[in-house]
């Protein structure tokens, strides 16, 4: 039998029931089923672990979300931004440096 690629997802934080929980959309979830992957859902609140989860995954997915925070690019909120999640934006940008690094791009 054939290996299944595993496909890492980075996870939101939503706050639901007065807790903070890692959370990934559910088309995301069965796109990769549906074409024969395994999902990884990469917990997002420690930036500085991304690299770790390099070598647990195959392929990647940056399914987006929230807006990117202007903090990253040295700018102040614009009217009208919406929510944003600094650490979520610090972690797919370092999941997306370390994927490039090692040459999986």
């Amino acid at each position: 039998m054939q290996k299944q690629p595993v496909i890492g997802i980075p996870a939101e934080s939503r706050l639901l029931a007065g807790s903070f929980r890692n959370s990934v959309n559910e088309p995301e979830i069965s796109g990769i089923v549906d074409y024969g992957g395994t999902p990884l859902i990469i917990p997002t609140r420690h930036p500085e672990l991304m690299a770790n989860y390099l070598p647990l995954i195959d392929g990647l997915l940056l399914p987006g979300g929230p807006d990117v925070s202007p903090i990253l690019y040295k700018e102040e909120p614009a009217p009208g931004l919406g929510d944003t999640d600094l650490l979520l934006d610090q972690s797919e940008i370092g999941l997306g440096s370390v994927w490039k690094q090692n040459n999986r791009v």
